[in-house]
């Protein structure tokens, strides 16, 4: 299902179920985009992406409750 804003430019939401769990992607076309997801596993996150197509923070909880958080650089590394 997706949410679109009457003006193309705008932000939009979609809401996906697949074969991996649950998303949620809000996206700006020709800027940064984030998603939410829930797997079948029970792990969980968040992405963030800049104007660039580049990710550049994942945030995860594994089904046993481990966290992670990563902050990613312009060449796709992660930052100290």
């Amino acid at each position: 299902m997706t949410l679109s804003n009457p003006d193309p430019t705008w932000p939009s939401a979609a809401l996906a179920i697949d074969d991996k769990g649950a998303h949620v992607k809000f996206d700006r076309p020709g800027g940064a985009s984030s998603y939410l997801f829930l797997n079948n596993a029970g792990g969980s996150g968040m992405v963030l992406i800049d104007a660039a197509g580049k990710r550049r923070i994942g945030m995860t909880v594994t089904p046993d409750g481990k966290t992670k958080v990563e902050r990613l650089g312009d060449d796709g590394k992660p930052l100290p």
